[in-house]
């Protein structure tokens, strides 16, 4: 049998195996740290800056994935940020070099919890993992239905010198061991490609990051190495009240998430909160895998069904819209204006004080004042002058209003009581005459 002949019986086999074969594997992405090295090599033999510079951006940044271009997006990584690292840390570098040049070790691990995540939720669509280098402001994250998981604080461990890096890496490090819980975070981080993008509110934040933390936790069988998880449910009662407290003050979110902040002494208290809605749905679900597609495909930007899977766990004290009716009835208004009655088309042009008077004293510090829809357009000129009554019942500040001009004065609820509680916004709108 010649060659032609042969070939032309083979090609058949060819196409049947090739059909038969599994679904290929998870897509992993490192080509960015193997350059992130090549750089490291490169500035490291040389003092120049300007060397230094060029090295950077031949080596890692010219040669960049999308990954890694969404990465430096998604956290505004700058060139200069990653030079002032390379330099300062050496240590920490060269400790933690041969746990990123080792990944591959960790993909059985990950693709065995994307597997099982795929069993709760057989709707899973598959997306790329991206091994990255960033400079400490996280550790995963996604963008464009990409995860992007930041290496210098993913990959990292106990074994790794960290004693020069800031505070907040250091502690990130210190209270856990990152590389361990490696296949949680990109189990983690897949559950938020699959969910719908959430709404700039603390209520919608904390139960899109508390339902991925529980699905993923479930899916690989593997606790949350937030101790945020564990003492909420332990203080259940104390952690819940304060966030009923703070639900509706916009000023305390990032004591709830995504910072160094703390309450009770624990950060991101807002993963447990909505850790804790998560559980208690699913545990009283009949169907556990309805449950589960139910989390992930809620919709943020769908209030009321937003506000329907609230209270549906049952983790709040009271239905959520009683919450916000108690809310609303506590907070402070503006009752009156003097210099300008609200709505007036005669006012007469030139400097003016403008005096707010609210319907109980206010603490006396917090002020903000913006723009309304009409934007910088509408705003009038303002002097810093701006005075508080004795008694905290009203607040002074003085404008120069030109003639023929359309003005609004947004008074915001930065403005607050002794006790947090936010002043109910305040539209001031005028017209000014000849």
């Amino acid at each position: 049998m010649n060659f032609s002949r042969l070939l032309l019986l083979l090609i058949p086999l060819l196409l049947i195996l090739s059909t038969c074969q599994s679904p290929p594997g998870q897509s992993f992405i490192t080509q960015d740290v193997t350059n992130f090295w090549r750089a490291y090599d490169q500035i490291n033999t040389t003092s120049d800056t300007l060397l230094q510079a060029q090295y950077l951006q031949e080596h890692f940044l010219e040669p960049a994935s999308p990954g890694l271009l969404a990465l430096m997006e998604a956290r505004r990584y700058t060139p200069a940020e990653y030079l002032d690292a390379i330099r300062r840390y050496p240590k920490f570098w060269n400790s933690l070099r041969a746990n990123t040049e080792d990944i591959a070790r960790h993909y059985p691990d990950i693709e065995q919890s994307i597997a099982q995540l795929r069993a709760h939720y057989p709707d899973l669509r598959p997306v790329p993992i991206y091994f990255l280098m960033g400079v400490f402001r996280t550790n995963g994250t996604i963008l464009d239905q990409q995860i992007l998981i930041g290496s210098e604080m993913a990959l990292s461990s106990k074994a790794v010198d960290t004693q020069e890096l800031p505070e907040h890496p250091r502690t990130f490090n210190d209270l856990h061991n990152p590389i361990e819980d490696l296949a949680l975070l990109c189990t983690h981080e897949y559950v938020h490609t699959q969910q719908h993008d959430f709404v700039d509110h603390l209520l919608a934040y904390c139960v899109y990051e508390g339902i991925a933390e529980f699905v993923a936790t479930l899916a690989t069988g593997k606790a949350s190495y937030l101790s945020a998880i564990a003492f909420g449910e332990a203080h259940y009662e104390r952690v819940r009240d304060q966030f009923e407290r703070d639900l509706y003050l916009t000023y305390r979110t990032y004591q709830w998430l995504w910072s160094t902040n703390t309450i009770f002494g624990e950060r991101d208290l807002g993963y447990a909160v909505g850790y804790g809605m998560a559980q208690r749905y699913y545990e009283a679900a009949a169907d556990k895998q309805a449950a589960i597609k139910t989390m992930i495909e809620l919709d943020y930007a769908d209030e009321a069904a937003l506000l329907a899977f609230v209270d549906a766990t049952g983790y709040l004290s009271r239905p959520i819209q009683e919450l916000y009716d108690s809310y609303e009835a506590a907070r402070p208004r503006v009752v009156r204006t003097e210099g300008v009655e609200n709505g007036s088309r005669q006012v007469a042009p030139g400097t003016r004080d403008l005096t707010f008077f609210f319907s109980e004293p206010l603490n006396g510090y917090h002020t903000g004042v913006d723009y309304g829809e009409g934007g910088a357009a509408t705003f009038p000129s303002l002097s810093p002058d701006r005075r508080w009554s004795e008694d905290g019942q009203s607040w002074t500040i003085r404008a120069e209003l030109e003639p023929q001009r359309h003005y609004q004065i947004l008074i915001s609820n930065n403005f607050r009581l002794e006790n947090g509680i936010q002043l109910q916004p305040f539209l001031l709108e005028f017209w000014t005459r000849d």
